[in-house]
């Protein structure tokens, strides 16, 4: 361009009269174009501050958000920890009081400090990679935390409501052995008051000896009172042999099948609440490790920052 001016003022000595209009003609040029090349760096070193900026933070969140997967995964696996010892307490056949402890600080809300949608831009949006794989993972990884979430309510729930179905039946259970003894004891209280040997009867002969064998162990907890107590007297009632036709059994035999069935009852919930909570231990093992698993994938991908 500058040799075809230059070819320009030789042509025509008179093009010369147009050298200060074209000079500061370029000078506008020249300076508009340095404008232009100012105004661009400028831009791009203030896009680059921003993306750094913008790097920055993201970096700042992934570490927050991994301290906080790490904690939940710590507590979920105490909790599972937790609920086995409760399990082992829960197949011993003995009356106690059984505690389910919480794991400290096992709070998986507080995994939302870093809402949804911040998660996904931190670990899907931001990073390399592809993007239904990403997803994948993200959604596994939200499934996880949701988990836990709902399992700690569902723990809570679910032993709560064991407890009460055993005080339950062991309420009906006391009330019917109860009953049974007292009605015992006014066969008893008659047999003295008519000075009658109870040699002499075989249906209270065999019940006293059985009332005495458990007085003698330990007549308050239910699975050895059903064991000594209940099951022998069921025995007492079905023999031909002594009770056939003593309208005494009538007296007692609808609390002797009650205290059995609440202790079938008994059983029964503690099979039941057992298996549930053998799969929610297992669950929050599980999913404690997979928590981890889904966050460092996903994490290991390098950010980007556009």
């Amino acid at each position: 361009m500058i040799l075809e001016i230059f070819q320009f003022f030789d042509a025509n000595p008179k093009n010369c009269d147009y050298i200060p209009v074209v000079a500061n003609l370029s000078g506008v040029i020249l300076t508009g174009l340095l404008a232009i090349y100012i105004f661009r760096r400028g831009n791009k070193i203030e896009k680059e501050k921003e993306r750094n900026k913008l790097h920055q933070v993201l970096q700042e969140k992934e570490a927050f958000l991994r301290l906080e997967v790490l904690n939940i995964s710590d507590k979920a696996y105490f909790q599972a920890h937790y609920i086995i010892k409760f399990l082992r307490k829960l197949k011993e056949e003995k009356d106690q009081n059984i505690t389910l402890k919480s794991a400290t600080g096992f709070n998986p809300k507080e995994i939302n400090i870093v809402d949804e949608l911040e998660q996904f831009k931190l670990l899907v949006h931001y990073r390399e990679g592809s993007t239904l794989a990403k997803i994948d993972l993200f959604q596994r990884l939200r499934s996880s935390i949701l988990y836990f979430i709902q399992s700690k309510k569902n723990i809570e729930d679910t032993f709560n409501e064991y407890n009460n179905k055993y005080s339950g039946y062991l309420r009906s259970y006391y009330n019917s052995i109860e009953h049974i003894a007292r009605t015992f004891d006014k066969f008893l209280i008659e047999f003295t008051q008519k000075k009658i040997d109870i040699k002499e009867d075989p249906f209270i002969e065999a019940y006293k000896e059985i009332h005495d064998k458990v007085k003698l162990i330990d007549d308050k907890d239910p699975f050895i009172t059903h064991k000594e107590y209940i099951i022998p007297i069921k025995e007492l009632c079905k023999n031909g042999k002594i009770v056939s036709g003593d309208l005494r059994v009538a007296n007692i035999i609808d609390d002797v099948m009650n205290a059995d069935h609440q202790m079938n009852n008994i059983q029964n919930a503690k099979k039941f609440y057992t298996n549930y909570f053998v799969t929610i231990a297992r669950d929050l093992n599980t999913n404690s490790q997979l928590i981890v698993k889904y966050f460092n994938k996903l994490s290991t991908n390098k950010l980007i920052v556009k």
